[in-house]
């Protein structure tokens, strides 16, 4: 995933913000095709993700950003090539009402080109700690379309739950653990159902003030219609560098 941000004051208060998003999911060597007599397929996705739209930030310090978001996804694999197109306008709003926390509430409607341009609520609520504070707790649920490469292709609605604490030892080494539950239907018809039950621990140790080192272990349980749950454990080493 290549990542970029950049925002244009026109004011004290109001300003001008864009952010850019490039992932690309390749499948490697497929060791299992079928589960039964259920086919089970993987798609190489690449996605597209842009937001755009104006902010305004109050007096409290509070923020607002009117966002439009165009995601642009194509998916390939068993033979077929299925594009993925999504417009939604989902304005974002950051406020520090609660004392010591963060809120993020988002709410709007995304609307999809390859069923019918039919529209879904599409929203987030999160909450966390301020930063400042050496152990930060966050708390997020979201619904959103998204592509699906994995099982029909195509369009998903993900309903998301997601836990985690990060906690820092000292300035150079962080530890963060998180949960997350997924429930994803495909759309425009419920006819494909996939759920994800992920939990994670995240090592990091920054080399220097743009270089970090991580390791973790990931385990994932995964079940979809007509197939029975299996598991996945992953344990990666990172080496990570950020230009600012």
């Amino acid at each position: 995933t290549v990542q970029a941000q950049s925002e244009y004051s026109l004011s004290r208060l109001v300003g001008l913000r864009s952010d850019y998003s490039y992932s690309l999911y390749k499948v490697g060597q497929i060791f299992l095709s079928s589960l039964g007599a259920v086919p089970v397929s993987f798609f190489d996705t690449s996605i597209h993700n842009v937001a755009v739209g104006p902010t305004y930030r109050f007096e409290g310090g509070d923020t607002l950003f009117l966002k439009y978001n165009y995601v642009a996804a194509e998916t390939s694999g068993q033979g077929v090539s299925i594009r993925y197109t999504a417009h939604a306008i989902a304005p974002e709003y950051i406020t520090k009402v609660i004392p010591g926390w963060l809120v993020t509430i988002s709410a709007g409607a995304t609307l999809v080109e390859q069923v019918q341009n039919r529209s879904f609520f599409s929203g987030k609520f999160a909450l966390s700690t301020n930063y400042e504070r050496p152990t930060r707790l966050q708390i997020s649920l979201s619904r959103q379309a998204a592509p699906a490469f994995f099982g029909t292709g195509g369009a998903l609605m993900s309903n998301a739950a997601q836990l985690s604490i990060t906690h820092g030892f000292s300035k150079v080494l962080r530890l963060t653990v998180s949960g997350n539950y997924a429930y994803n239907e495909s759309a425009p018809v419920d006819v494909f159902t996939f759920k994800s039950i992920t939990g994670s621990a995240l090592l990091e140790y920054k080399i220097t003030r743009s270089t970090v080192l991580a390791l973790s272990q990931d385990y994932n349980q995964f079940s979809y219609t007509g197939v029975s749950t299996f598991d996945r454990y992953a344990t990666m080493f990172t080496l990570r560098t950020e230009w600012k």
